[in-house]
């Protein structure tokens, strides 16, 4: 039985190929019939961004697949040149060439041509064990008649919300920094604090002029880990208080407005002042530890509540001490976000894995002249270094001022 169930398997398989490979030369017969005279090299030469593949297996059933564009640019030079362009990571130069106006090649691979138009590629890689569709989609001309840096700038001057919140709801709130990261604001349910609660999402950001395009991306940093997404978005315009991009999530006929808000300057130094000197907060075993730490957990021997006094001494160089107990826990820079209620702890650490930088978010709930309440989203620590476990804080901390 077996063997006769491998056998139906291989012909269903076989079926399934046979299909594909019939499409693909009715479809390129008629690719061939409408561009008789037209040179197929001057129409893929340029600027592509590579949208996201997949395979074959579930074409007909994407309920579950999310597209998702990389940080990646594919540059076919006329001369023969490719130089696929990871914003992440380093670049990769080939050679391209094109068989019989119906083949792709380059890497020592052949890849067959299923849609070139003006605005879209698709290339059909039958090299792998499955067959997989990579779909690229073209960038916009535009005139940002602006430097890398002056764009950078503009981004870091606020925070930045979204005017169609239906189409990105939890992109609604999200500010850039000059360390590389960016943060996002959102509402969760969390049934173990209250009905609902903030989050605060940190992701790696870049900001690239390749060419005539201005494209901004997302991507983890390698070596701290933080940060989830991958995605690349294209900017069509920017000035002080907006900008607009083409998310290629979304589709390339669907531009995202953003605009800026921030507090004035004046607020914002009032605000830091405020945070200058030292800070107390008295931790004990009747607070919260959020949903991933619930009490029955919290009694093993693998986490530690903390209790006794956590304190931050904010210095006007920029700089934060964290103590446990009077005794020095770590030293990091603070950053103050441009909305006035978001503090970010940065932690450079030179060691020979290289140069990473950790980022701690913390949210100001309330700031009086000598009472400041926060919420921490890295409230688990490690006070011993010989051992795994974790001494976890409070969740919310409520500062007395020395």
């Amino acid at each position: 039985m077996g063997g006769f169930s491998e056998l139906l398997g291989l012909i269903g398989f076989m079926q399934h190929r046979i299909l594909t490979i019939i499409l693909s030369i009715l479809f390129f017969g008629c690719v061939n019939l409408s561009r008789q005279n037209k040179d197929i090299n001057s129409d893929i030469s340029g600027v592509w961004i590579y949208d996201y593949e997949i395979n074959n297996l579930y074409l007909n059933d994407t309920s579950s697949f999310f597209k998702t564009p990389q940080p990646i640019v594919f540059d076919f030079n006329e001369s023969g040149v490719l130089n696929i362009k990871n914003f992440a990571f380093k670049d990769t130069i080939l050679n391209w060439t094109t068989k019989k106006d119906s083949l792709l090649v380059f890497g020592g691979k052949q890849y067959s041509i299923f849609r070139l138009n003006e605005y879209d590629l698709t290339l059909v890689d039958f090299n792998r064990p499955d067959t997989f569709w990579t779909y690229f989609e073209r960038p916009i001309e535009t005139n940002i008649e602006l430097s890398q840096n002056e764009v950078l700038e503009l981004l870091l001057s606020k925070s930045w919300s979204i005017e169609e919140e239906n189409k990105r709801r939890w992109q609604t709130d999200f500010q850039f920094y000059d360390n590389g990261f960016m943060s996002y604001r959102y509402p969760i349910l969390d049934r173990m604090i209250s009905d609902s609660a903030i989050n605060i999402q940190l992701e790696g950001y870049g900001v690239e002029k390749y060419k005539d395009y201005y494209f901004l991306y997302q991507a983890p940093d390698p070596l701290s880990g933080t940060g989830n997404n991958r995605q690349i978005s294209q900017l069509l315009e920017i000035d002080s208080n907006s900008y607009s991009l083409i998310d290629f999530g979304i589709g390339i006929n669907d531009t995202l407005n953003y605009f800026g808000r921030s507090f004035s300057q004046q607020r914002l130094n009032e605000i830091k002042s405020k945070l200058i000197g030292k800070w107390h907060s008295q931790n004990t075993r009747d607070k919260t530890y959020g949903k991933y730490f619930p009490n029955e957990l919290i009694e093993t021997d693998e986490f530690i509540p903390f209790e006794g006094i956590l304190t931050y001494q904010f210095h006007e160089n920029d700089s934060v001490q964290i103590l446990i107990d009077g005794v020095k826990y770590s030293n990091a820079r603070w950053i103050l976000g441009n909305d006035g209620n978001l503090i970010l702890f940065e932690q450079t650490i030179n060691d020979e894995y290289g140069k990473r930088v950790y980022i701690e978010p913390i949210n100001i709930m309330e700031l009086e002249n000598d009472i400041l309440k926060v919420r921490l989203f890295d409230y688990n620590i490690f006070l011993e270094e010989t051992s795994p476990r974790r001494t976890l804080l409070n969740i919310f901390q409520k500062f007395k001022k020395e």
